[in-house]
């Protein structure tokens, strides 16, 4: 078949009826490889005369990249190891933190983070300042990047039997007195924020607990596990 000059090609085109729209190889047209570096693909749908063309847009498809998780609390968060958080986690929690200092470790929280743990309390109320646990969360959840979601650890309990050997720890921190600071807690928790239960339940088992209070290895890869 012989190949058709440009003119040729648009005399050709103009003569088709107005209601065939094949592509230009559906009808058995060979292109000169000159037409086609000019743009006319034969595999395209081309119109005839007297059809409008509308071309079609082109999606834009834009790669958003997904900020790492972050973890702020005390020395329960400090002391996981990087490999039980989740992949890529900043781990902004420091040992002793009451919520006072959670607070203040907003502020570090990488703007485009994708979601926010927050853990603690409980060295507020062995510092004897309990009241100030719940006004700090709230605090703590408004000031959180507004494009991160939240999940809220809380106060984890703690194993009773061994803090019984400290009269002090015991007489300020039982797990009923934490169960309450939780209770003030949950209800801030709204919108883009979600709880995490506690993966010991109402009382921390004595294998997972070294202190009463700080977690071993099991303990640990217990609360990892709930993270995910």
């Amino acid at each position: 078949m012989r190949k058709l000059t440009l003119a040729l090609l648009a005399l050709f085109c103009g003569a088709l009826p107005a209601h065939s729209a094949d592509t230009l190889a559906d009808v058995g047209i060979e292109l000169d490889p000159v037409l086609i570096a000019e743009g006319i693909d034969p595999g395209e749908r081309h119109p005839v005369a007297g059809e409008l063309h509308h071309a079609e847009a082109v999606p834009q498809f834009i790669r958003q990249q997904t900020g790492p998780a972050v973890f702020i609390g005390d020395s329960i968060i400090a002391f996981m190891p990087a490999g039980l958080l989740p992949s890529g986690a900043v781990n902004l929690a420091v040992s002793g933190n009451m919520t006072t200092q959670i607070l203040a470790s907003v502020a570090r929280i990488p703007a485009n983070a994708s979601v926010v743990y927050v853990e603690g309390g409980i060295n507020d109320m062995l510092n004897l300042v309990p009241g100030q646990v719940a006004p700090n969360y709230a605090k703590i959840l408004a000031a959180i990047p507004s494009g991160a979601r939240v999940k809220v650890i809380g106060i984890l309990p703690v194993n009773e039997a061994q803090l019984a050997g400290n009269r002090d720890f015991l007489l300020y921190v039982d797990n009923q007195k934490i169960a309450a600071q939780n209770g003030q807690i949950a209800p801030l928790c709204t919108a883009r924020c979600s709880l995490v239960p506690s993966p010991f339940g109402k009382s921390l088992p004595a294998n997972a607990a070294i202190d009463g209070i700080h977690l071993t290895v099991p303990g640990k890869v217990m609360l990892g596990a709930a993270l995910h």
